[in-house]
């Protein structure tokens, strides 16, 4: 069972300031343009001192221990993705009103959920396609009548930065994975101050320096960056006790196996894993990730400990998806990762996040049964390839990764 964090309320109340503070943002950069500032320069000015004031707030253990392929990419997708987010939904004000920007702009959970469809990452169920279509009629009322019809130009930008919101999300996720928090926040407005500046001081219009015209981006800056970054290790989740974690980590396991089974797990806030028990056994188990959406725990034969311990720092590094296993196989067949000669199990429970009863010490969870058995094949070993229920099969076959499945029920 996920463990709520103590600092919850104060959490929830940043958060709400910081939605009435990124609400303000279209009604600021109007009064602000209109002083005579050009949303290039007032968007530079924003993020500069976004970034000045973020900056005492990273400690030097948090630059250090972040890879430096990560810090690339998160001041990357601040410079590239939060910057043409923000600059297309503001130009758009030339054209149309506030109240219409803020309304199509918020559709980007519907181009989330048809994304995350199209992806067949996530399902449409009834309720979502339901607030699906309730959004896009709500577009189209918003947008207008034939006779009084909201500037293309205007729209077309709005639901563009919505779009590219929804793509970003997912990515920015992804990236923030494992960073602390406010450093990430750092490096994601340092991003975009730097794609901002360079921008302005290439202009046709160059005010980047004009007349102090810097202190009117002081209100887009103060409130919706501090306070969002403030919010971000307020709400950040708190691993339950070790003993609990440990006690639901053994689970997947046979009784004979879980005395003596390795745990790694979390401590407080971090979101790195530590050993919260050595053990003697053949066997090395993973505690639920107390951030992720879904309870998971996953128990594996000690053998199999080079190939997932470089499968872990890969993904720390910044290495996704494919990659990961791609980089694993070439160093498996190199001689650099060793790899048993021998099958290998692995017990796994997946649940929803509540799955887990503390208090009875039992999950309500799906169990899958893995056995490693590198470089098989179906030829070698008279298994299918194919996914059956209730019969095992080969899955990754020829592959340093090559395991038998073994699900009671799909």
């Amino acid at each position: 069972m996920k463990s709520p964090s103590p600092s919850i309320g104060r959490a929830t109340l940043l958060i709400v300031i910081s939605a009435i503070s990124f609400g303000s943002i279209s009604v600021l950069t109007i009064l602000v343009t209109g002083a005579g500032v050009s949303l290039l320069t007032a968007m530079a000015w924003r993020y500069v001192i976004g970034a000045a004031l973020l900056a005492p707030t990273v400690t030097s253990a948090a630059a250090h221990t972040v890879p430096r392929r990560r810090v690339i990419q998160l001041l990357l997708i601040g410079g590239c993705g939060q910057a043409l987010i923000t600059y297309l939904s503001l130009l758009s004000l030339n054209y149309i009103p506030v109240g219409p920007l803020a309304f199509l702009f918020y559709t980007y959970p519907a181009w989330v959920a048809l994304i995350a469809a199209a992806r067949k990452t996530e399902r449409l169920t009834p309720v979502r396609i339901t607030a699906l279509v309730l959004a896009l009629i709500g577009v189209t009322v918003m947008i207008g009548t034939p006779a009084e019809r909201l500037s293309p130009v205007g729209v077309t930008l709005a639901i563009a930065s919505a779009i590219l919101y929804s793509v970003y999300l997912p990515a920015l996720e992804h990236l923030q994975d494992g960073v602390p928090p406010m450093f990430a926040t750092f490096l994601l407005v340092a991003g975009a101050a730097i794609s901002f500046v360079t921008s302005a001081l290439t202009s046709a219009r160059r005010d980047f320096m004009r007349h102090r015209r810097w202190l009117l981006a002081l209100p887009l800056t103060l409130a919706p960056i501090v306070v969002r970054a403030q919010a971000a290790p307020a709400a950040a989740v708190v691993a339950p006790p070790a003993a609990q974690q440990i006690a639901a980590a053994v689970l997947p396991l046979p009784a004979e196996f879980r005395a003596d089974a390795k745990v790694l797990g979390y401590s407080g806030s971090a979101h790195q894993l530590v050993t919260l028990r050595a053990g003697k056994g053949p066997f090395i188990c993973l505690a639920d990730d107390p951030s992720a959406k879904e309870f998971h725990v996953a128990c594996y034969h000690q053998s199999m400990e080079p190939f997932m311990a470089r499968g872990r720092a890969l993904r720390a590094s910044g290495v996704v998806g494919d990659k990961v296993d791609s980089a694993r196989f070439a160093e498996v067949r190199a001689g650099k990762l060793a790899m048993p000669n021998h099958a290998a199990a692995m017990y796994q429970l997946f649940g929803p996040p509540d799955a887990y009863d503390a208090a009875s010490g039992t999950a309500k969870a799906q169990s899958l049964y893995v056995v490693y058995m590198p470089g098989a094949t179906p030829a070698s070993t008279g298994l299918s390839a194919k996914p059956a229920e209730g019969t095992p099969w080969i899955m990754f076959p020829g592959t340093p990764k090559a395991h038998i499945m073994l699900q009671p029920k799909m």
